[in-house]
């Protein structure tokens, strides 16, 4: 009799583990909308022509093409950032994998439009600066008129510890409505080379130039690409091998730029265009 009385309770403290552990996970939804919700209208699309020539080593070969990227708007008067590389056809890293026959490519961009939401409206817009070292580009809408835009507050910001739960947010393709979409993840790892970056677990090629917060919204950085100092030996081609494409692979995943590089560097970006 007490033995059976034993296992009922014990079935019965299993049963209320599962359901708090349920709830723990429900609780936890909530906060990723109220982030998404928060912060959504601050993703822009950036509509833009890009020309690539591949150089002599490529056959000469020209292409230009119309080209949409998801950016984050950085402040109430209309300045965007970009992931340089992504805004650029990933030019430096096809160079980089190319070695000496792609020394000569190149890419040029020109017509920027911003959108803001799902709207079809467009601002005009030119780009004011490059770091091509940190992956950021900074594009500023030329006649906001009066218009103050939703935009990244970097002062309600926070450093990532390893394990610490971060929510990452982009922007689902025009086919499906531009939706925000959100990544729940962890903080994986964070290296001091080539300079402090956070490392999610869940690395994704999406959402470069995009932020990443704390589960209660802090902005901690904008993901971005590194390329690597070393691509391997013979410095492209099958020097990309090995330990050259271990690093490689690192760098095309995203990696987390912490805010207070970001900010620093936008404020050298607002001296050279103004």
């Amino acid at each position: 009799m007490h033995r059976r009385k034993f296992r009922i309770m014990t079935l019965g403290g299993l049963l209320l583990a599962l359901l708090a552990a349920g709830n723990g996970n429900a609780q936890q939804q909530p906060d990723v909308a109220q982030v998404v919700n928060a912060h959504q209208e601050a993703l822009v699309t950036v509509k833009y022509v890009l020309s690539l020539n591949m150089g002599q080593g490529m056959g000469g070969m020209e292409q230009e093409q119309e080209n949409e990227l998801t950016c984050s708007m950085v402040s109430a008067d209309g300045l965007v950032i970009c992931s340089n590389n992504d805004l650029s056809g990933s030019i430096d890293l096809i160079k980089r994998i190319s070695g000496p026959a792609g020394s000569d490519m190149s890419a040029t961009t020109k017509d920027f439009k911003v959108l803001i939401g799902n709207s079809p409206d467009a601002y005009d817009a030119e780009i004011v600066a490059r770091d091509t070292e940190l992956d950021l580009a900074w594009i500023r809408v030329t006649d906001p008129g009066d218009h103050s835009f939703a935009h990244l507050d970097f002062s309600n910001s926070a450093d990532a510890s390893i394990g610490e739960s971060i929510i990452t947010i982009r922007r689902a393709g025009s086919s499906f409505g531009r939706t925000p979409v959100a990544t729940q993840t962890h903080i994986g790892g964070i290296s001091s080379k080539p300079r402090k970056l956070y490392i999610p677990q869940l690395q994704s090629m999406n959402g470069k130039g995009l932020p990443a917060f704390t589960a209660d919204g802090r902005i901690i950085g904008l993901m971005v690409t590194q390329l690597p100092e070393e691509m391997g030996q013979s410095g492209g081609g099958m020097g990309m091998l090995g330990a050259g494409m271990a690093n490689l692979q690192d760098a095309m995943f995203g990696l987390i730029l912490p805010i207070a590089d970001v900010a620093r560097a936008t404020e050298r970006a607002n001296e050279v265009g103004h």
